[in-house]
């Protein structure tokens, strides 16, 4: 099983990165399935005749308060429920394995993660973790639900970047459209989620040991997948540290 979180303000692109993830997933021959830290709280709501796509305010000020008061009893409340419902696909992946099943592998997407415990959660699971940072085209910035605790995280990230350096896997800006989304997944998903957990190379041994990858061990992994071969001394030093040069005897007498 694989894990993937994805923090940032609401509307920010969040779910509709989700999405695109999830499209791009099955063609590695995983699958995708989006749990959300808010699922129940969605259930409870359309079970109160409360639908987001009817009233979007009234429904954002239940789960806000429903949200809020099961917390004030027990932090863990929602990610204890979400925590049973992911053990679940354990279970099933590993019957997909017994069966001898090609596709048998899980990737468990989390859209919505607010809170610092749930992102503690999802270093348990060894979870692949992005901040979506859109605030130049976010609507409603000076909307009063915006200074919700749900929102606080988000906004924290946002207005003090270099506090989270080291809390998320990556970081993207959502400036554009579901275009460019879809360009840095094609870009990264291999790279960040395929094979950090096969390749041998530089780059996925930092990302399981730092969360990070420097540009040494991207040009490895990139070596790796087309080349076959990694990279030499002389490239890595001149990754390192450009102005050295580089002397490149491909084309030489």
């Amino acid at each position: 099983m694989r894990v993937i979180q994805i923090s940032g303000m609401a509307r920010s692109g969040k779910t509709t990165l989700a999405h695109i993830i999830a499209r791009k997933a099955v063609d590695f021959g995983l699958i995708p399935v989006i749990v959300p830290f808010a699922g129940p709280i969605k259930d409870m709501a359309e079970s109160q005749g409360i639908f987001k796509d009817k009233d979007p305010e009234k429904y954002r000020l239940f789960c806000q308060e429903l949200g809020a008061s099961k917390r004030k009893e027990d932090e863990n409340y929602w990610v204890d429920l979400v925590r049973k419902n992911i053990m679940g696909y354990l279970d099933k992946e590993q019957a997909n394995k017994d069966l001898e099943k090609t596709t048998w592998e899980y990737l468990i997407i989390q859209d919505d993660v607010r809170y610092t415990n749930e992102l503690a959660f999802g270093r348990e699971m060894d979870a692949f973790q992005i901040f979506i940072k859109a605030k130049n085209r976010l609507t409603n910035v000076d909307s009063d639900w915006r200074s919700h605790e749900s929102e606080k995280l988000a906004n924290d990230v946002e207005q003090y970047p270099d506090k989270y350096n080291d809390t998320f896997s990556f970081t993207i800006v959502n400036e554009g459209d579901e275009e460019d989304l879809q360009e840095f997944t094609d870009i990264f998903f291999e790279l960040f989620v395929s094979s950090v957990y096969k390749c041998e190379c530089i780059g996925c041994n930092e990302i399981l040991a730092t969360g990070k990858m420097s540009k040494v061990g991207v040009a490895d992994h990139l070596f790796r997948m087309y080349n076959h071969k990694s990279i030499t001394e002389e490239e890595k030093r001149y990754l390192t540290n450009p102005n050295n040069g580089f002397n490149d005897d491909s084309d030489s007498e």
